[in-house]
């Protein structure tokens, strides 16, 4: 596994756990981008399932994000960390949110944004991709989160 494959995975387990908490809809998302992504690779699949077992907000501060960003090279790794925490935090609604997005995974994101310093124009229609992938796979494990990982380097 490639430092940039650890840093997109834990991209989106750092945005999904700002909120202090990793819900059955999150981890179903990640947990599924983890199966597609290491398919073929057992180890990699035991690494990343390590990695997701033992997170938390103290192991995945939401600060290390720019650390993760600076481990992404190219522009197709920064769209796909986008369509990745996008989607994790899409995945659930918690009780007392007022929108579709809880408040401080909103705010990671909007770190997240920050840092990836994508287009904005190109922001909209890849969350717009998200948006209508996950209409259509709602209900399923695997969902959109396994199909992003799909075109990694040495990812599919």
């Amino acid at each position: 596994m490639t430092e940039t494959e650890l840093a997109l995975f834990r991209i989106g387990a750092t945005v999904a756990w700002a909120d202090g908490e990793l819900s059955d809809e999150e981890h179903q998302r990640l947990a599924g981008a983890i199966a597609q992504a290491s398919r073929t690779n057992p180890d990699q699949q035991r690494q990343l399932d390590r990695t997701l077992a033992t997170a938390t907000p103290a192991t995945l501060p939401v600060e290390g994000l720019d650390d993760l960003v600076a481990a992404l090279s190219t522009p197709e790794q920064r769209q796909r960390a986008l369509q990745l925490a996008y989607g994790v935090i899409r995945a659930s609604q918690r009780t007392g949110d007022h929108g579709s997005i809880n408040a401080r995974e909103l705010e990671a994101y909007g770190r997240l944004l920050r840092l990836l310093q994508l287009d904005p124009d190109l922001v909209a229609t890849l969350e717009e991709e998200v948006e209508v992938e996950l209409a259509r796979t709602a209900g399923t494990p695997v969902g959109l989160l396994a199909s992003q990982f799909a075109g990694l380097i040495g990812w599919g």
